[in-house]
């Protein structure tokens, strides 16, 4: 039986406040926590309505009193957070004010597709730990390196090209091995003075007439067109 103690910190750790108090945050469901086991995060505690390795088993009515889910999958995991050290001669892409939670899971998911190790944040971004972005990345958090900085500094450190993703640039791009992509919400796009420091300004050609594309769908054809598949 759980704790009321452990109930409490587990539900804290739902809210960004709690979750960098104590530098950790939560993983739920099978296919998402078996992720995380083959990965190289540090599992503080493993909670399991099934008999499962290392794990305490607990109640179904347990589990819905820590889990952050609507309808919990069997596991929850608490999990440290890690850190980064970034390297700028690595491929990342670039994130300006994505706030959104499901649009950088999607992201972080695009970048484990494509094979880009890093998503470098501006610090207004969503965070990375959010429950709502662990779950949409499923599972490729754990292979992704996401940090926050001033996206000008980490930029003007880095010798790749840059793209910037804007309404009014070039429709067409080489394909590289290494690149940085910045990517801006979809309302309100790249902010002043960042698109500047990109070497290249791209978009996507339209034909209908819808006046934007989420930020996610977005991002994953900028990938397909710029990345070298080998």
């Amino acid at each position: 039986m759980l704790s009321q103690s452990t109930i409490k910190k587990i539900r804290s750790l739902h809210k960004k406040k709690f979750r960098k108090d104590f530098g950790e945050f939560i993983v739920e469901g099978s296919k998402i926590v078996e992720e995380l086991m083959n990965s190289d995060y540090e599992v503080v505690s493993l909670y399991s309505t099934e008999s499962y390795p290392g794990g305490i088993q607990i109640t179904e009515k347990e589990l819905k009193k820590i889990s952050a889910l609507q309808t919990p999958n069997k596991l929850l995991a608490v999990v440290k957070m890690p850190s980064f050290a970034l390297d700028s001669a690595k491929s990342a892409l670039i994130l300006d004010g994505v706030r959104d939670p499901g649009n950088l899971g999607t992201i972080i998911r695009l970048a484990d597709w494509y094979g880009i190790e890093q998503v470098v944040c501006s610090t207004d971004a969503a965070e990375c730990f959010n429950p709502k972005v662990v779950q949409a990345s499923m599972g490729s958090l754990f292979r992704i390196k996401v940090a926050y900085t001033d996206l000008k500094t980490y930029l003007s450190s880095s010798g790749l090209k840059t793209y910037a993703a804007v309404m009014d640039g070039e429709e067409s791009a080489a394909r590289m091995k290494n690149f940085n992509l910045i990517m801006g919400s979809e309302s309100h796009g790249i902010r002043d003075g960042l698109d500047g420091v990109a070497d290249h300004r791209i978009t996507i050609a339209k034909k209908g007439a819808a006046e934007s594309l989420n930020v996610g769908v977005a991002t994953g054809i900028l990938l397909d067109r710029l990345t070298v598949i080998s």
